[in-house]
């Protein structure tokens, strides 16, 4: 709760004993106060795991005067001060204040870590001279915490036209006015597809700029050190990576092609050889690895040996010795490379960790909170699921733990999705037409999926800030429908 941290405190105690009923609901009545009046304890929000939309609202009762919240987990439904207390009293909260309408606004935070069935009862106690006890009470209300839905915890905002089958999608501020923009990568249609945000969360129509053949993967960072963001494009058919210089207003210059010789599915920027200049490893037959010269341009690949089938890259170091390392999921052989960098832009052979029945999208992350990174991707089969490999801090990992998702998963975004100081999952899942969200323990594991609708064959994510209300909202290209949909976080508004 923001406005009140100590009722943030008094939820997460509360246990999770599981309901059916859902909301608030009132359950034992209220004493009246002087002048026969009876206290009335209302509730309004989502109730949901991690909503920050929630509100008790006490009417009805004595003006300017000290009120108790009583709080538990449990009914008592016992004789006190005249009336009924409702609550097993598990905690006492003081010194709140009715204003002169004899009113009581306390709005509260559910945190992301409460459990779905979690009930909470909640009363107040109103000190009123004139009442026969010297108190009134309020009724009690029953609040149950329940799975938020698409409405409540993601909300599908417009849907935005892109290219043909768009397979990517990444965000970036690309005109510089403040406002992160979507670029998506368009299979079909050899192009980029550029959405201008306005910072509302919505976007403008898409401007389209050739590509290769067969884009599959897009990335956006500076390459050649003026400020602007550029575009980086992974080429299937035309076996390269295309690189669009960006002009500061959204726009592009003509794609430069750089050979590498596979058709190619992944790509992931960072300075490899630490000279300061961006370097690319790309996936496909094994990983290559281009050297950049730093105005835009590279140098011819260098193949590095993986699994079978390599399909996306993360970059990191993920053995702690100051050297960028590469993680690679491989679809046939089920398992993921891990090629530890000795920083001069050169690898190490590959080191193979199984991570269960076709993996597909990779990313690294912390996620169990020890400072060590770890390994999440997901596993591109009909019932689908996501696999976490714990790091041990060497640049080795633990065994493989899984997570139902949707159907097909074929990408997976790491982000705080509850504002709960964890980072949770998302997961497109190409034949179920909808994302996963996956709330995490901060342990390394995560809640059971919720199910979020979008459009036709999902395919990738971009996860941002797109409406500035302080929490992060989802951009979902999709490749059967041709379009991108945005889910806006609820938890913000």
């Amino acid at each position: 709760m923001h406005a009140t941290p100590r009722l943030i405190a008094a939820v997460v105690l509360l246990g999770a004993p599981l309901v059916a009923s859902e909301g608030f609901a009132p359950t034992t009545p209220g004493t009246p106060g002087a002048g026969g009046l009876v206290p009335a304890l209302t509730g309004t929000g989502a109730v949901t795991v991690g909503s920050a939309n929630n509100a008790l609202l006490l009417s009805d009762a004595l003006p300017s005067a000290s009120t108790t919240l009583v709080l538990g987990l449990t009914q008592l439904g016992a004789p006190f001060k005249g009336g009924i207390l409702g609550p097993n009293p598990d905690l006492l909260l003081f010194g709140l204040t009715t204003g002169s309408g004899g009113t009581v606004s306390l709005p509260f935070h559910l945190p992301g870590s409460i459990p779905v069935g979690t009930e909470i009862f909640a009363q107040f106690y109103v000190v009123d001279p004139g009442a026969p006890a010297g108190f009134s009470a309020s009724n009690t209300i029953k609040v149950l915490v329940r799975k938020p839905t698409a409405a409540e915890f993601l909300f599908p905002g417009a849907t935005y036209a892109a290219g043909d089958r768009p397979f990517s999608v990444v965000n970036a501020d690309l005109d510089g006015d403040g406002v992160l923009d979507l670029v998506t990568g368009n299979a079909d249609s050899d192009d980029v597809s550029i959405l201008l945000g306005t910072g509302d969360g919505t976007f403008t129509a898409a401007q389209h700029f050739s590509a290769g053949n067969l884009p599959r993967a897009v990335e956006v960072t500076d390459l050649d050190g003026d400020g602007v963001r550029d575009v980086v494009v992974a080429n299937g058919l035309s076996q390269d990576v295309s690189v669009l210089l960006g002009v500061g207003d959204g726009s592009f210059g003509a794609a430069q092609h750089h050979a590498v010789g596979v058709s190619l599915w992944g790509v992931a920027v960072g300075d490899l050889n630490a000279d300061g200049a961006l370097d690319l490893a790309v996936a496909g037959g094994g990983v290559s690895v281009l050297l950049g010269v730093g105005n835009g341009s590279f140098g011819p690949p260098q193949l590095f040996p993986t699994g079978t089938s390599p399909r996306s890259v993360a970059i990191a170091d993920l053995d702690a010795d100051g050297a960028l390392d590469l993680a690679v999921t491989n679809t046939d052989s089920h398992d993921i490379s891990v090629l530890l960098g000795a920083g001069d832009g050169t690898f190490a052979a590959a080191q193979s960790f199984a991570a269960g029945s076709r993996p597909l999208s990779v990313k690294v992350e912390d996620l169990d909170g020890n400072g060590v990174l770890d390994l999440a991707c997901v596993n591109g089969t009909f019932t689908g699921f996501a696999s976490v490999l714990l790091g041990a801090g060497d640049g080795t990992f633990g065994a493989v733990q899984s997570f139902n998702v949707g159907n097909f998963p074929v990408w997976l975004s790491l982000a705080d999705l509850d504002a709960d100081g964890v980072s949770d999952l998302a997961v497109a899942n190409s034949s179920s037409d909808d994302v996963s969200v996956l709330l995490g323990a901060g342990d390394g594991t995560f809640s059971p999926a919720q199910s979020f609708d979008v459009e036709d064959g999902p395919y990738a994510m971009a996860v941002a800030d797109f409406d500035a209300d302080g929490v992060l909202d989802l951009a979902v290209a999709n490749s059967s429908s041709d379009n991108v949909t945005v889910l806006i976080n609820q938890q913000g508004n």
